[in-house]
């Protein structure tokens, strides 16, 4: 477990995935954007 947080996988000790965050997106407002608008970014090129 310990090596899974101390990765440079762009995980966060949470185990999510720091890099599908869109962090330019209010999470107040649109959660969803926020949550996935880095992975939906990603796979729209």
């Amino acid at each position: 477990m310990m090596a899974l947080c101390s990765g440079n996988s762009g995980q966060g000790g949470s185990g999510i995935d720091l890099n599908n965050l869109d962090t330019t997106v209010n999470p107040r407002q649109d959660f969803y954007g926020y949550a996935c608008g880095g992975w939906t970014a990603a796979r729209e090129r």
